[in-house]
């Protein structure tokens, strides 16, 4: 049996998307990456949009990276989406 995501589920979550919507897009995540929970989560666990702006972490500075981990610290400590994490740590690190 599978599991259903609920709105309720954090930072993958449909509410926490639509609160942090402004938030993402500030800091260089494509407006179209946030239209739907499962593109959302596609970028969650890949840690780009390979299918559809074809985002990744490369297209944000590193203070814009910087902000995201500040933002995602708060909300979650999921292992889920490690590898979007490393991308964003990484990202932060890189001399613009």
């Amino acid at each position: 049996m599978s599991q259903r995501r609920s709105e309720h589920d954090g930072i993958a979550g449909d509410i926490w998307l639509k609160t942090h919507r402004y938030d993402l897009w500030e800091c260089g995540i494509p407006q179209e990456a946030t239209e739907s929970i499962r593109r959302w989560a596609y970028l969650l666990h890949h840690g780009d949009d390979a299918f559809g702006t074809r985002w990744t972490c490369d297209w944000i500075t590193p203070e814009q990276a910087t902000k995201l981990l500040e933002l995602f610290a708060k909300e979650t400590t999921n292992s889920d989406y490690r590898l979007f994490f490393l991308k964003l740590r990484k990202r932060s690190q890189d001399a613009d």
